[in-house]
């Protein structure tokens, strides 16, 4: 998955992407883990190849990063409760969120949006 991942993030830094790697594959190694921080990690991509490996996640910090866009894919986080995605490049809510059932906490500051996309929420 290694190869793969690197190549469908052309333009990522290779070192933020393998560092990035790094801590997924940390956390799928503890099956008890359910936070996982990628804050601070210059992030600009996230791939769909990653949703399937976090599955049991309930807390995903992706705070003070780069992010542009959410993948669709974000919506195979059933479990997830808690979304932090402050200080990042995002220009709208994804639709994927409303997919997200079980979330208590979007946190969205600091961002670019000028498109709400899925205002209710509730």
């Amino acid at each position: 998955m290694t190869k793969e991942l690197l190549e469908s993030m052309d333009d990522t830094n290779t070192d933020v992407v393998e560092e990035m790697l790094e801590t997924i594959e940390a956390f799928d190694r503890n099956r008890f883990a359910r936070e996982l921080d990628l804050s601070y990690r210059g992030i600009t991509d996230l791939p769909d190849e990653l949703f399937p490996i976090c599955r049991r996640i309930r807390i995903l910090y992706l705070d003070s990063n780069q992010i542009i866009s959410l993948p669709r894919d974000l919506r195979m986080l059933k479990n997830l409760n808690a979304l932090m995605l402050g200080d990042n490049n995002l220009q709208k809510v994804p639709k994927s969120i409303v997919h997200l059932k079980r979330i208590q906490v979007l946190h969205l500051s600091d961002n670019q949006i000028t498109d709400a996309g899925c205002a209710t929420l509730a």
